[in-house]
């Protein structure tokens, strides 16, 4: 059974070309099943296309309307491609002259803008020659092949729709992963030897990007000595010019506060024995550019047999904030028709990037937020955002994949789980994007949690239910007719949790869709281990820890990581949707985990097959959660 589109979405892109292919080049007058103004892209090639080939791009768009549209196309030819000839433009209704001129960034550009008469046709051709293979796709998650990517936009009003084509060329060799090298480990001591060291990002705040920027400050200390250190104590010294708005350590400490300065009685440190804190401050889009914070920390025991690594100092230079996207998020939508939602500084001027093409310029309100309503065509879409600093130079925005798959019934990127608090936990895949399956979402223990989803083919048929470890299957409902569905459940215990999988199944008509997932618990007590993730891998090959013990891993590279119990499970043939032991980390983010036996268990970069921890004492872990 094929799955309707609401009134608003763009039709997909194959019963787009069918309808106009059946028409023979001429589309019939209004039809109410089309939408009004809708844009088509496609290519001829001959399969496959190599360097130095040449194709034909083209770009059809039709006014299913009854009133005359002004219109505005725009092709940026991708920077692979080269322009050979001069376009051809053929066409029913009021047009204006077709012209091609150069676009920054890229080299060239096809430009048309007109009016649309009403029922009318406009459809424009074009050759390029292949001249580059494309680069890796970095902001995009596994399993994307290294494609050439050409997006046209259609402006009509407030509207921007967007129409892609991709192929894989031939001769362009597929990704390979770098090894990371191998980090050198300090050779163990003779007597006591305690060692401070600390680490500093900037970066969004993940899960509520309204907020701002964060400043993570993390300091590592250990005793790389054979005895124990005591009486061991940290003292950390934060700038005046920020406030420490959140704090995490692994073990449990809790600092003493005076005047700004953090204490932190550490008290002994066995041999081989290490731990983490962690501060973040918040930035409002505010702080002035240029602003410099510090943070300071010391570490002192009384039988500590050198001094020369008891002290840390870093600093961060505050740039011009970039843009936040906060909406959508990474990940698979079931309908293009969306609307791009973000913060920046007050009243700047926001550039909004989408498939390389500039999309159009919206402008912050007073507190910071904007927002452009777009239509973007099944596929794969990237998002990206930029403001200018004062000198002009740009600050961009992470960039947002997004992947429109209109034949699924419910918006993955949309399933959120609210707490008793109102806080928002967005589930999640270790692939750093949200997909249709091996999701997972952390919860608490014993805490009542109100399920939320979007779906995309709501009517008197639907029926919407989701599978809760603990608590079995619930029944969500729309009560405002908004097409988010919702639902109330009350969590069990930690291993009550993990018992099962959980899920969401959407019945349509004689047609159910499912998608499978996990809750993993988050645990509140103190952490007996941590590993921090930096930029060179894992900053310890190893740690013994007893059943009952926490692992926290903490991720203090500038990207975000992915971590795994399979080595290299990024560049894997056989890699799966589903890795239940498989978790992302933003920057900043953390990880814990639970030991549970006596023997040992691996953890590896997942885009690495080298890079990994061995917990001795650990095979079966469970209660997996991601901490933030």
């Amino acid at each position: 059974m094929k799955k309707l589109r609401l009134p608003s979405a763009l039709i997909a892109l194959s019963a787009l070309t069918a309808a106009i292919a059946a028409a023979g080049g001429a589309f019939a007058l209004i039809n109410a099943d089309r939408p009004g103004v809708f844009l088509v892209k496609s290519a001829e090639m001959s399969e496959p296309v190599g360097l130095n080939d040449t194709f034909a791009y083209k770009l059809t768009v039709v006014n299913n309307t009854d009133r005359p549209v002004e219109a505005r196309l725009i092709d940026v030819l991708p920077r692979e491609v080269d322009l050979v000839g001069s376009p051809e433009i053929s066409a029913t209704g009021m047009i204006t002259t077709l012209v091609a001129e150069p676009l920054p960034p890229q080299p060239e550009a096809v430009n048309w803008r007109g009016v649309l008469a009403p029922a009318s046709r406009m459809q424009l051709s074009f050759r390029v020659k292949l001249i580059d293979c494309p680069p890796y796709p970095a902001p995009w998650p596994i399993g994307v092949n290294r494609v050439v990517r050409n997006a046209a936009t259609l402006l009509t009003g407030p509207v921007a729709q967007i129409a892609v084509h991709e192929f894989a060329p031939r001769g362009c060799a597929a990704q390979t992963v770098t090894p990371r090298p191998t980090v050198i480990r300090p050779t163990p001591v003779p007597g006591a030897e305690i060692g401070v060291s600390k680490f500093a990002r900037l970066h969004p705040d993940f899960d509520e990007p309204e907020r701002g920027w964060v400043a993570s400050w993390f300091v590592a200390y250990g005793n790389r000595g054979r005895q124990a250190a005591t009486n061991v104590s940290i003292v950390d010294r934060p700038s005046d010019n920020q406030t420490i708005a959140g704090l995490r350590s692994a073990p449990l400490l809790t600092p003493t506060v005076d005047g700004g300065v953090y204490t932190f009685d550490v008290g002994t440190v066995e041999s081989q024995r290490r731990g983490g804190i962690l501060m973040r401050a918040r930035l409002p889009f505010s702080t002035a550019a240029g602003t410099v914070l510090t943070n300071s920390v010391a570490i002192s025991a009384s039988n500590d047999g050198s001094t020369l690594n008891n002290r840390d100092s870093v600093s961060i230079t505050v740039p011009y904030l970039p843009p936040l996207i906060t909406w959508p998020r990474p990940g698979v939508t079931c309908s293009g028709t969306l609307t791009i939602t973000g913060r920046a500084q007050s009243a700047s001027s926001v550039e909004v990037v989408i498939d390389e093409t500039r999309t159009a310029t919206v402008t912050a309100d007073a507190d910071g937020f904007w927002s452009l309503p777009v239509e973007l065509a099944d596929g794969k879409h990237l998002i990206q955002a930029q403001t200018r600093a004062a000198n002009g130079e740009a600050r961009r925005a992470a960039p947002v994949p997004v992947m429109v798959d209109s034949s699924l019934f419910w918006d993955p990127i949309s399933l959120a789980f609210v707490g008793p608090e109102g806080g928002r936990r967005h589930a999640r895949h270790w692939m750093g994007w949200m997909q249709d399956s091996g999701w997972y979402v952390a919860l608490a223990p014993s805490t009542t949690y109100t399920v939320g989803v979007r779906i995309c083919c709501d009517d008197a048929s639907t029926v919407v239910t989701a599978s809760i470890p603990s608590v079995g299957v619930i029944n969500l409902t729309d009560a405002d007719g908004d097409h988010r569905y919702t639902a109330t459940f009350t969590t069990g215990g930690p291993r009550a949790m993990v018992s099962a999988p959980a899920g969401l199944c959407v019945t349509w008509g004689d047609e159910t869709q499912c998608s499978r997932g996990r809750l993993v618990p988050v645990l509140y007590r103190g952490r007996h281990h941590v590993i921090l993730i930096t930029r060179d891998g894992f900053d310890i090959d190893r740690i013994n820890a007893a059943p009952g013990d926490l692992l926290e891993f903490v991720n203090m590279d500038e990207k975000p990581r992915a971590i795994a119990r399979r080595p290299n499970l990024a560049a894997s043939a056989d890699v799966s949707a589903d890795e239940p032991d498989a978790f992302s980390l933003e920057v900043g983010e953390s990880y814990v985990l639970e030991v549970t036996d006596g023997r040992s268990a691996q953890f590896y970069d997942a885009n690495d097959a080298t890079a990994g921890v061995t917990v001795a004492g650990s095979n079966q872990i469970y209660l997996p959660v991601t901490t933030r």
